[in-house]
């Protein structure tokens, strides 16, 4: 299992390390990190996840914000400088609904050179864009950085897990499986079983309902807390791994599936550099159709705020899209 991961995400001289969820890997991240460097501030887009900003804070780093224009992308010139103080530890950055968020930055070598000669770690975030992990991962060697990836049902079907590539060459601490109790597995398992019950229902739901206009939602939020969604640095289960390589199957044909839904968006759809990959997508409020929505990402700070209140996103993963 594990050498048909490392094919689809990673390339030579670099390798794939499994772990419970990808939040958990990017907390593990970020505290070796720090340990390491003896730095602690990490930077982040202004826009993202809260999960991610909880991520950093576990692993014992301070998050501090970097801007995203309307297009979800950033000023390289406006990083670097910031970079270039040499005080962060590490510098993350993350496609959302396939914007390249930067992460392309590690393909230019002005940039490799750039994180090297400042000691600061690059983190592409590709949460939300697993399949491009092969076309980075051939820079990564030499810098020290890392992709973080999930298999937590966005690029495609999975049982939580997820992970990070990172060089060969680089030491990196052991961590001991997870040995999950029956409890615990009996409601990984049911989670996964009401994601499929729960897209089959909408599915059914679509045949006979009417077409909705597409209206803000509130927030979302993850506070962290509870299993599976706490901070855990263990392995992944061997059932997670399994669940990724059936969904790794399913390339090709939902691939087919977003393109089918992308021509339908026509010009509703915020056309980023990925969109053909993304499972989310931005659109504007006068898109029609059977679609479920994504709500807008919260402020860490406030489960209630977001900083695109108005932002319009639907699912296309080919997928539990309706």
């Amino acid at each position: 299992m594990m050498d048909r991961i490392d094919g689809a995400v990673g390339a030579p001289g670099v390798s794939f390390h499994p772990r419970f969820s990808g939040r958990s890997a990017l907390a593990e991240i970020v505290r070796t990190t720090c340990s390491r460097s003896g730095r602690t501030t990490v930077l982040l887009p202004d826009y993202i996840c809260n999960v991610v900003v909880r991520a950093v804070r576990a692993g014992g780093g301070i998050p501090e914000y970097y801007p995203l224009n309307t297009d979800f992308e950033t000023d390289s010139a406006y990083v670097a400088r910031r970079v270039e103080q040499k005080d962060c530890a590490a510098l993350v950055t993350a496609s959302l609904y396939g914007a390249d968020g930067g992460c392309g930055w590690i393909q230019e070598q002005s940039w490799r050179d750039r994180l090297v000669s400042t000691s600061t770690i690059f983190i592409a975030d590709l949460c939300q864009d697993f399949f491009r992990s092969g076309s980075l991962a051939p820079f990564l060697p030499g810098t020290g950085g890392f992709i973080l990836l999930s298999f937590n049902n966005k690029s495609f079907p999975g049982l939580m897990g997820g992970g990070f590539v990172t060089e060969t060459a680089k030491e990196w601490p052991a961590v001991p499986p997870y040995c999950l109790s029956s409890k615990q597995r009996v409601a990984l398992y049911r989670r996964y079983l009401l994601m499929h019950l729960g897209a089959l229902r909408r599915w059914i739901r679509s045949w006979y309902e009417a077409t909705a206009t597409l209206q803000p939602l509130s927030p979302e939020h993850g506070d962290c807390l509870s299993f599976p969604y706490a901070f855990t640095e263990y392995q992944a289960e061997k059932e997670q791994l399994a669940a990724a390589c059936a969904g790794l199957s399913m390339r090709d044909r939902l691939a087919s599936l977003r393109s089918q839904k992308l021509n339908q968006m026509g010009e509703a759809a915020l056309k980023t550099p990925g969109v053909h990959r993304a499972p989310y997508v931005a659109v504007q409020r006068s898109w029609h159709g059977h679609a479920r929505q994504k709500a807008p990402y919260s402020v860490d700070e406030d489960p209630k705020r977001s900083l695109r209140p108005g932002l319009l996103v639907i699912h296309n993963k080919g997928f539990d899209d309706v």
